[in-house]
């Protein structure tokens, strides 16, 4: 673990050794991007094969009943949340991840720094140590030994091993010991925030990675350039058991926390806490939070231990520090002006240097309400191509090796329309595992989850779905990122993780299919696999990230008032995605892409726990009110879409809720009935897209201006065997609201032609049921009333059903 360092990666230089955070190459050789080109050009767009969607959901149902749970959250009181909120949340999202590990890990890091011998001769000769009584000149213990009277002697301890070793960085002022335990350090957050840490003592540093803090502070440090921070306890304050250790690691969390949101090309962050007798290591990366067991700090087997560890979190080498140095910045007067990022060229060429379109990545994990250190952690960055001076859109993201690469998915996703096109990519730059030294110095924990940072380098300009300026520019990115999605089914891919921030809108001047651009395939399952899908059972690697976005049946899972079974992730769950998306984008903005006040429906969502959060949205679907102001803000023909979308994820949701309190036989039947009309749901949709398209031209100026570029017949009904039939699901008698009971949606499969597995009678006798739960000469209940069943031309049942989408509206022509 000596020398660890992310070397640059030049894919022509084979001589230099690829970074030893990466995984061994038994080439020997730099990883190349695989001699693959995608072509720009346009071409026709085919039309999606239904048929091999229609198989792949029937497979589905059959073969992945389960899915990833999700982790547990807490409600938020509000979107700026205090100290000891951001406390909670951060031990939510770490509990599962914690790692402790010997002593052995903090030895061997940093060994290049100093050797054995020139720590003892240093210790000799420096005044702050004291060879005899084998002490550094800190207070001893005692009873009322406070923190304060440990800061001075301490930072003058740090400063004497600087000064000794790092001469130079002291001289040019690169690196400084700051004391900042009463010095407020201002955070960064999604929204503008009034709340502040303060680290006992920060290292102030400079550098390419590093500028001043967007607040003035005392000597001008702050996390934006802090290369690491010390906290100090003293030994009475302090017990044995976890309360303790999470209290210390929960605090220096929030503060790693903050190093990862202002410095965003860090990979990890390590921090020490010191006592007057102890030190401990923590370490924070994307798979969460690891520390070594505490060492003595006296001591002569861990004196030579405590100086590399201050040496490495001090260090003028920034990949030391946990910096991806691919990434670097131009520095004028302590601020970024510009920079570049290195990334592997094209058909394995050598790699390119782009420049930074902004100084700041266009989105990164703290713009979301999910967690910011453990998980994906994905950054996406735009540049400028060096030779054709086009923008580009970078995306660096820890993987977990358990999922399958989104770079796989994006291969597989070539040249499909409306979906993100990669030009170059970088497979394995660096493993959390090799973070922790769990190549060979410790034995790595079976839970352990490791990571993997990926590069992709992507065609698009990286204009957020929000960064819209029309209404109609909005609904047809929408219109096509929802044709997007029926793609990737098509081509084996459920992309499951629908939000703002994974839905672009089209190049300038884009033709249909490509007016909207999916993107963000890191939750990304594969739809008919030769395998089943192996579904963690707890929290521990359960799904983080922000709800808002989330259906009410992934919401309600785990819910100990439901009762519901875990139904998998599967197409109307995204569906009903890109519903809340809508409708958090007309609440959020007007229709020129404004900012507006949020509405409180909306925040409810957002800061609910999931379980809260489900409920709210199964509210909003029995009383589906447009906001005054949203009315206010935008065309009649964008409130009729949101509220016929709405009417139809709202009968797919309640259907998909239902199956899920079903026995597992049933549940079964229900979900291959739910499957079979997948095409149907698609269709739907975008008919409801299209017509809000020709609405809004003529709401314009009386005359159509932008076409649809695709129209629909009525939506058909689509059996295993691929005959179509007129859809049963699409009758004139639209139930007001859907079933509420497991029971009318049995009645409804069986309508339907599928057959219910229910309960063996006995064989003596027929009629032996259970005794029922009412008086034997109690009145009954009255059966309710049936949906009437009307038989078509073709011979199939017609009934009213969740599963089935509003009847089109009364002015399209009656052959449709």
């Amino acid at each position: 673990m000596s020398g660890r360092r992310l070397a640059p990666w030049v894919p022509l230089a084979p001589q230099r050794s690829i970074s030893p955070f990466a995984a061994p190459d038994p080439t020997d050789s730099p990883p190349r991007t695989p001699p693959r080109s995608y072509s720009t050009s346009q071409a026709p767009i085919p039309p999606v094969d239904q048929q091999k969607v229609l198989e792949r959901a029937l497979i589905f149902a059959e073969t992945q009943p389960n899915s990833t749970p999700i982790a547990p959250t807490l409600a938020r009181s509000s979107f700026d949340l205090d100290i000891n909120e951001q406390k909670a949340h951060l031990e939510e999202e770490l509990a599962f991840s914690m790692v402790k590990v010997p002593a052995t890990f903090a030895a061997s890091l940093y060994n290049n720094k100093a050797t054995d011998e020139a720590i003892e001769a240093f210790l000799r000769e420096t005044n702050v140590y004291n060879t005899e009584l084998c002490r550094w000149d800190l207070p001893e213990s005692h009873p009322k030994l406070l923190e304060a009277e440990v800061y001075e002697r301490l930072i003058n301890i740090l400063n004497s091993i600087l000064k000794h070793f790092m001469p130079d960085e002291i001289e040019n002022g690169s690196r400084v010991i700051v004391d900042t335990h009463s010095t407020a350090l201002h955070h960064e957050e999604a929204i503008e925030t009034k709340f502040f840490t303060r680290p006992d003592i920060s290292v102030k540093a400079q550098g390419p990675s590093f500028q001043f803090p967007a607040k003035e502070t005392k000597e001008d440090v702050g996390y934006s350039n802090m290369a690491s921070c010390f906290e100090i306890k003293v030994e009475n304050k302090r017990t044995s058991g976890r309360k303790t250790l999470m209290e210390e690691l929960l605090q220096l969390a929030a503060y790693a926390r903050q190093i990862f949101i202002q410095q965003p090309n860090r990979m990890f962050v390590r921090s020490l806490l010191i006592t007057e007798q102890r030190f401990r290591l923590f370490h924070f990366d994307r798979s969460g939070a690891m520390y070594t067991e505490e060492m003595d700090l006296h001591s002569q087997d861990s004196r030579h231990i405590f100086v590399r560890l201050v040496l490495g979190l001090c260090s003028s080498d920034e990949s030391e520090l946990g910096l991806d140095d691919t990434i670097q910045w131009e520095i004028k007067d302590g601020w970024k002006i510009g920079g570049t990022l290195r990334a592997a060229g094209a058909l394995g060429s050598a790699e390119v240097v782009y420049e930074l379109a902004n100084v700041d990545p266009i989105w990164a994990p703290f713009n979301s309400q999910g967690p910011c250190i453990r998980g994906p952690g994905a950054t996406y960055w735009s540049v400028i191509d060096p030779q054709s001076g086009k923008k580009l859109l970078v995306k660096d993201a820890w993987r977990s090796e358990a999922r399958m690469s989104e770079i796989t998915f994006l291969e597989r996703a070539k040249d499909a329309a409306g979906v993100i096109q990669m030009i170059s990519w970088e497979e394995n730059r660096a493993e959390t595992k090799n973070l922790r030294g769990f190549l060979g110095f410790i034995q790595m924990p079976a839970s352990f989850d490791n990571r993997i940072l990926i590069r992709i380098v992507m065609d698009s300009e990286g204009r957020l779905i929000k960064d819209f300026s029309s209404p109609i520019e909005l609904i047809l990115a929408f219109r096509d990122a929802i044709e997007a999605h029926q793609r990737l089914y098509q081509r084996n891919i459920l992309h499951r993780d629908i939000s703002v921030y994974n839905i672009l809108l089209g190049k300038p001047n884009a033709g249909p299919g490509s007016r909207g651009v999916l993107l963000g395939l890191d939750m990304a399952i594969e739809i008919v696999s030769d395998k089943m899908r192996d579904v963690p059972t707890g929290n521990e690697n359960g799904r983080t990230g922000d709800h808002v976005y989330w259906s009410v049946a992934i919401l309600s899972r785990g819910d100990p008032e439901q009762m519901l079974s875990s139904v998998a992730h599967d197409h109307v769950d995204d569906l009903e995605g890109f519903l809340y998306l809508f409708i958090s984008l007309i609440h959020l903005y007007d229709s020129e892409g404004n900012k507006v006040a949020m509405s409180r429906r909306l925040a409810k969502w957002i800061l609910s726990s999931a379980w809260d959060a489900a409920d709210a949205k199964k509210a909003f679907f029995l009383d589906p009110v447009i906001s005054t102001q949203a009315k206010e803000n935008w065309p009649k023909a964008c409130q009729t879409l949101a509220t016929k979308f709405l009417d139809h994820i709202a009968r797919l949701s309640h259907y998909k809720l239902s199956l899920m309190r079903l026995p597992p036989d049933a549940q079964l039947t229900a979900r291959k009935a739910l499957m079979s009309q997948i095409n149907a749901h698609y269709a739907t949709i975008l008919h409801i897209f299209d017509k809000a398209v020709q609405d809004l031209n003529l709401e314009a100026d009386g005359s159509p201006q932008v076409e649809p570029n695709i129209t629909y017949d009525t939506p058909k009904s689509e059996s295993a065997s691929g005959s179509t039939s007129t859809n049963p699901f699409y009758n004139q008698d639209t139930p007001s609201k859907p079933p509420r009971n497991p029971g009318s949606i049995l009645r409804l499969i069986e309508l339907q032609g599928h057959q219910i597995p229910r309960k063996r009678v006995s064989a003596e006798d027929p009629n032996d049921q259970p005794d029922p739960k009412r008086g034997q000469d109690a009145p009954r209940t009255p059966p309710r009333p049936r949906a009437k069943a009307r038989t078509s031309a073709q011979g199939h049942v017609a009934v009213s059903s969740p599963l089935r989408a509003p009847a089109h509206d009364e002015d399209q022509d009656s052959d449709q």
